[in-house]
């Protein structure tokens, strides 16, 4: 699949899921997308460090067209 796809910047924690929450822009659709297994305490320190590295890893999820049922995209943060 040939399309844009951006990353919108900065992040939610969502404590129930211990998980980053991102939003990706792809043909005009917002997508909720997690990096999961990410502490809260370390939440903020994880996402500087490895900004372009998930940002890269989305991007790739959303391209191969691989989300959820529905429709978000995750990854583990041991992915990264």
């Amino acid at each position: 699949m040939n399309q844009q796809v951006q990353i919108l910047d900065g992040f939610e924690y969502v404590e129930q899921l211990r998980a980053l929450k991102l939003i990706a822009l792809a043909a005009g659709q917002l997508i909720s997308c997690y990096v999961d297994e990410v502490a809260e305490h370390n939440a903020q320190s994880f996402y500087q460090k490895h900004q372009f590295d998930i940002e890269e890893l989305l991007i790739e999820q959303i391209e191969l067209e691989r989300w959820t049922e529905s429709g978000e995209v995750r990854i583990l943060s041991s992915a990264i």
